[in-house]
């Protein structure tokens, strides 16, 4: 919350879960930083680009599939976590991978209002060059819902070489 706070909010934004709440659940995951819920993990894959633009990242999904089970491993139910896709094809994917788990799955337009204790962002881009457009990918406002639904941890899946190379072309020149 704090990071929506921050770069969406003027840093007015205030979360409703009180520390000592969300630390029931962290305190099984061994977060890096229990005041910061918050990990990045780097996962190397390919996204693939189909027919109608949207993207989907094999090595992702079998990546958020493990998480889960690593959640369930450590007392997250299946009802406690929420896995949101930045693109639809990575939904229907991880819909596939994901069915015996009873975890959801939303696209990030479709979480709106959505919460849940534990949530895993599935980015799923790579091999982003400076030519291909980034408004779908980096929309803000898409951004902030992906990065607001979780009440206790977020677990953001992602290539990092990539995102930079994201970030370096969306900067001003």
């Amino acid at each position: 919350m704090m990071i929506n706070s921050e770069f969406f909010y003027d840093n007015k934004l205030q979360c409703g879960t009180p520390t000592a709440s969300r630390q029931n659940v962290l305190s099984r995951l061994k977060m890096p930083n229990p005041e910061v819920p918050f990990v990045f993990l780097n996962v190397i894959g390919h996204s693939v680009k189909s027919v109608t633009g949207s993207h989907s990242n094999e090595v992702e999904a079998k990546a958020t599939r493990v998480l889960v089970f690593l959640l369930n491993g450590k007392g997250i139910p299946a009802e406690d976590i929420l896995v949101i896709c930045l693109y639809r094809d990575q939904k229907y994917l991880c819909d596939k991978i994901l069915q015996d788990t009873q975890v959801s799955v939303a696209s990030v337009d479709s979480a709106q209002g959505c919460k849940r204790s534990i949530v895993i962002v599935c980015t799923t881009r790579t091999h982003i060059d400076r030519n291909s457009n980034h408004t779908f990918f980096a929309d803000p406002e898409r951004l902030n819902v992906a990065l607001s639904r979780s009440r206790d941890g977020l677990l953001l899946l992602g290539c990092i070489p990539d995102l930079l190379m994201l970030l370096i072309s969306s900067s001003p020149s």
